[in-house]
């Protein structure tokens, strides 16, 4: 033998991303599984020969019927858009974009989760517009406002801030919240990758929001990422250009 060759390969990321679809699979089964669950015992109380409810009972169950199987249809709607991700066939459907009427719109969707939380818009006058999708833009939104709400049990003031800094707006999302361990920071926009507390496996979730999210920013050529400490809340924030293009394709397909 006169000479050999050594590869080395770091294979912890690797690893930490096979646990990491493993927990998914196994949350995605449970996920799954609690609304059907509730949806299959409802049916089964209504259509039972000895179930005599009055009406005001019969709305109750249907009520929740509709609540749970509305969140079946976002769970899947969320794995049909990771799917489009990762084959580069995510759509976007380009306009003008005025974030305050947005975030105003996402805060109205998002009443019903609301308990001790109070919201605060704080934009300054005549902020830009962005050329991008308004939908997939609430999109977005909606995920981080909507951790917001979950991850700050509590209540408090959630902000949504928008300023414009070198030619780009940059909109923030701030709770006062748990936070997030810094250990997870880098991970968080990761496919599957949850933080692991006795408050997210209450809330539940299968890991893949903030994923779709740091996508589609990046879909419109920004960036996102998150500032957090424990027991202070979180604050995420991300950044677009501002681009007033009109005559671009409203319907890009991004390849």
């Amino acid at each position: 033998i006169i000479g050999a060759i050594a590869i080395f390969e770091d294979v912890t990321k690797v690893h930490r991303l096979e646990q990491a679809k493993s927990d998914f699979l196994s949350t995605l089964s449970h996920e799954i599984r609690t609304p059907l669950t509730s949806i299959k015992g409802y049916i089964s109380l209504l259509l039972h020969p000895k179930g005599n409810f009055d009406q005001p009972t019969k709305k109750e169950f249907l009520e929740t019927i509709d609540r749970q199987a509305d969140r079946l249809v976002r769970m899947i709607e969320d794995l049909l858009d990771v799917s489009r991700i990762e084959m580069g066939r995510i759509q976007l459907k380009r306009q003008l974009i005025k974030f305050k009427p947005l975030i105003e719109k996402v805060i109205v969707n998002l009443k019903p989760k609301v308990t001790a939380h109070s919201f605060r818009i704080n934009f300054p006058p005549k902020f830009p517009e962005v050329w991008g999708d308004p939908d997939r833009i609430e999109q977005v939104l909606t995920n981080l406002i909507d951790n917001a709400i979950k991850y700050s049990p509590d209540g408090g003031v959630i902000e949504i801030l928008g300023k414009e800094v070198n030619g780009q707006v940059e909109i923030s999302v701030k709770d006062e919240g748990i936070g997030i361990p810094e250990k997870h920071l880098p991970y968080l926009f990761e496919k599957f990758h949850r933080v692991d507390t006795a408050l997210t496996r209450k809330t539940g979730g299968v890991g893949i929001g903030l994923f779709i999210a740091k996508s589609l920013i990046e879909l419109h050529g920004g960036k996102i990422w998150c500032e957090s400490e424990v027991g202070k809340g979180s604050k995420f924030t991300f950044i677009l250009p501002i681009s007033l293009r009109k005559h671009e394709n409203t319907n890009h397909k991004f390849l």
